[in-house]
């Protein structure tokens, strides 16, 4: 009889444990298996490769989602998998070299957006990715933070601008370099929570002797964290985290993309991506009392494609090709230059002078700071001018501007509206000086 009541016991309190231990998924949930892993990149802590150990690893746990960090793009093509679809966001970067992190997704990816992070050392950045998997939508953010405290700060408060913007189920994995008690996540707790909370700290890092829990798990109120732990693995300096979590699947269905978070400075004027049409009229008056006029307009055909015509002296028209604004941090950030750039190349023409070409570059270095390099192959203007525009509000600009033949100009915008500016400049040069009121209609 005791031996009876015995097993009967044990059987209870083994259900029970069981059930204290992990909620069942329902009918209908979404299970899924997430990895976060800082792949050293590419190399073991003995400096050799380590491209063959993860394809070992994902195969034998075969996770959903794969968060990595210090990836170059030929290790994402050395793991070419057909079940997995994978991105990559660089963030040290130069014209040859990309490095910074991946997901890879056993399902479909419906959007990217790459974000760069606020910080002063090394460039970070985070991904954010709308996945499909299993007929299920939701969104995956992968970061790796930086080494400093205060630029944690800054990133985490950058992050948590994008989770607060995006009300969809969401998993966040990372190298965050700092343990997740640390106060500089209790903004980020509002909407997150990491898998140790409920499993326990998650040491990762060093492999050799774990004692730091650098490498997390969050997801927020949409998912339940039903596992946790590391993986012994001794191809990086991190030791891989594994999470078995669960989506509640009735409650949603396909995500919207949320508009973009701006995590970067405003654009001036000249970046606009969506070109419209601009007239222009000017007066002026030169050193000789002669009463000076100019006129402009630029006629969008395309959108980035354009008709510009100018009368300043003499008239000159222009077939004109606009680029996309560009990040500069996606070709140079490993030279510490960031900022945001953009160009026009334009084929001119006008009465007595050889077709020539003009190439406008953009380059803004901050929310104040544009630079302008005007280089033209003939005409009758100057071969060069270079331009330094400071904002002093959204409103009012002032700038400096100087050519090749000896030509210097300052002067004033204020943005009166969306569509009216207006610009004073005064210019001299060698043989002559001349004020000028300009009026643009956009």
């Amino acid at each position: 009889m005791r031996r009876f009541i015995s097993i009967i016991s044990t059987i209870l309190i083994s259900f029970f444990a069981i059930g204290a231990y992990s909620a069942p998924a329902y009918a209908g949930d979404l299970e899924l298996r997430a990895i976060t892993l800082n792949l050293h990149n590419g190399k073991d802590t003995q400096g050799e490769s380590n491209i063959e150990r993860l394809a070992a690893l994902i195969q034998a746990y075969s996770p959903d989602l794969i968060g990595l960090q210090e990836v170059q793009p030929h290790h994402l093509k050395q793991l070419a998998h057909e079940d997995y679809s994978w991105i990559i966001g660089p963030n040290a970067n130069l014209l040859t070299f990309r490095f910074g992190n991946a997901l890879m997704v056993r399902g479909a990816i419906l959007y990217h957006r790459h974000h760069y992070l606020p910080g002063r050392l090394e460039q970070r950045g985070i991904d954010e990715v709308g996945v499909e998997i299993g007929g299920q939508q939701f969104v995956v953010l992968n970061t790796h933070l930086g080494l400093g405290r205060q630029e944690r700060q800054r990133q985490l408060e950058a992050i948590q601008t994008i989770v607060a913007n995006t009300p969809h189920p969401m998993i966040l994995l990372g190298d965050f370099n700092t343990s997740p008690t640390d106060s500089v996540f209790d903004n980020l707790r509002q909407h997150l929570r990491e898998a140790g909370d409920e499993h326990g700290p998650i040491l990762t890092f060093p492999t050799s002797a774990p004692r730091h829990s650098i490498d997390q798990i969050w997801v927020n109120e949409h998912f339940r964290i039903e596992s946790a732990h590391p993986i012994a693995w001794e191809g990086s300096d991190h030791l891989p985290v594994l999470a078995h979590v669960i989506l509640a699947t009735s409650q949603f269905g396909p995500i919207t993309i949320p508009p973009e978070t701006p995590l970067g400075f405003r654009s001036f004027s000249s970046f606009r991506q969506d070109r419209r049409a601009e007239i222009g009229f000017g007066v002026g008056r030169d050193r000789d009392e002669k009463d000076l006029w100019a006129g402009s307009i630029s006629i969008p055909i395309h959108r980035q494609a354009f008709v510009h015509s100018v009368y300043d002296d003499q008239p000159i028209t222009s077939l004109g090709w606009s680029s996309e604004p560009f990040d500069l941090r996606d070709y140079l950030s490993l030279t510490r230059i960031s900022g945001a750039g953009q160009w026009n190349i334009l084929a001119s023409w006008s009465s007595g002078y050889e077709p020539w070409l003009v190439w406008e570059q953009n380059y803004q270095w901050s929310n104040h700071w544009l630079s302008r390099i005007t280089i033209e192959t003939g005409g009758p203007k100057a071969p060069w001018e270079i331009q330094q525009i400071y904002a002093f509000t959204e409103q009012v600009s002032g700038f400096v501007a100087a050519d090749a033949d000896q030509r210097y100009t300052l002067g004033f915008s204020i943005d009166a509206s969306p569509h009216h500016q207006w610009t004073i400049a005064h210019q001299i040069g060698t043989d002559h000086s001349r004020w000028l009121l300009t009026w643009n209609i956009r």
